[in-house]
């Protein structure tokens, strides 16, 4: 049967060591040096874990950015548009060209097709074939507004085109979006006061009727 381990200072192994009047190991060196802290900070087993925190918890190597769901930087981005711009592109294809390669599964960009169509060829519920996110990020990054709308060649061939239109300010346009979330909630609220209020002169005028016939039944008794 192996003997229990001294307990023993983590920084200082020569210091002492002695048992606290809860049972627990303390450093009585590391004690004297901050005779007004807690007596809890000089016990081992925090002694260890400070220690441990500070030696082996925070990695000191380089590191890189891990930013999730992100297939394409910022000036990939913008190289890639550069090529795009004014021009008709086959969404088809646009699709093949953004999507994943045999040494990357994930695509670039996640395009939003094909899309569901009716019976006449018409897409049912249409959506930006490129996320929006990735047109704020484009826009934010070239600070140029970029927009995307689709076409039709001739022959019926679904195609796409990227073009910029004016400046564009993040901030700005963050503070616009805050605008029009405060009007939409206003327009909500505005709407449901109006449903309730609707339903309350309902009700009064079901209960103003009723009084009426109960008035004019008791009048002709």
């Amino acid at each position: 049967m192996s003997q229990q381990t001294k307990p023993e200072c983590p920084y200082v192994p020569e210091h002492a060591v002695e048992t606290d009047d809860e049972g627990h190991p303390i450093c009585v060196d590391h004690m004297r040096q901050d005779p007004g802290a807690p007596k809890y900070k000089f016990r081992i087993e925090e002694l260890e874990r400070q220690k441990t925190i500070q030696e082996d918890l925070i990695y000191r190597e380089k590191v890189q950015e891990v930013k999730e769901g992100m297939g394409i930087t910022d000036e990939e981005l913008r190289h890639y548009f550069s090529l795009f711009e004014n021009k008709y592109l086959r969404i088809d294809v646009l699709k093949r060209v953004l999507g994943p390669t045999l040494s990357n599964p994930n695509p670039l960009i996640k395009l939003n097709w094909p899309q569901e169509k009716d019976e006449n060829g018409k897409i049912i519920k249409p959506t930006a074939v490129v996320p929006s996110s990735f047109m704020t990020r484009l826009s934010s990054y070239t600070r140029e507004r970029w927009k995307q709308k689709r076409h039709r060649g001739e022959d019926g061939t679904d195609l796409i085109r990227f073009w910029t239109d004016g400046p564009y300010d993040p901030e700005e346009e963050k503070y616009k979006r805050k605008i029009r979330k405060e009007e939409r909630q206003r327009k909500l609220v505005a709407e449901h006061n109006a449903r309730r209020d609707k339903k309350l002169h309902q009700e009064n005028l079901k209960l103003y009727e009723k009084i009426k016939k109960k008035e004019t039944e008791s009048k002709k008794k």
